[in-house]
């Protein structure tokens, strides 16, 4: 019994030694960035895919834009206005 719990304290130690050595390096995380949005607008949602962040912008007369952002440098990468049309889906 003696053996089990001498066992069971050295894999308990050995993993708490392991996790501290490789722990995520916080330093490698892109510093805070501030983003400046085109004036009078308010970001309504935002989404991440493929590398991009998309807000969905609404300015002061309720037109809508999506802004397109690079997410590890925070570039914009464009400025799409939106806006209602007759052709429904582009056909």
């Amino acid at each position: 019994m003696a053996v089990l719990i001498v066992i069971s304290l050295a894999v308990i130690v050995t993993t708490i030694i392991y996790r501290l050595r490789h722990q995520a390096d916080d330093s490698a995380l892109p510093p805070a960035t501030r983003l400046a949005l085109p004036t009078g607008s308010r970001a309504l949602s935002a989404s991440t895919a493929d590398g991009r962040i998309t807000l969905l912008l609404e300015d002061g007369g309720g037109g809508q834009s999506l802004l397109v952002l690079d997410a590890a440098t925070g570039k914009r990468l464009a400025l799409i206005a939106l806006s209602p049309g007759d052709d429904a889906g582009g056909q």
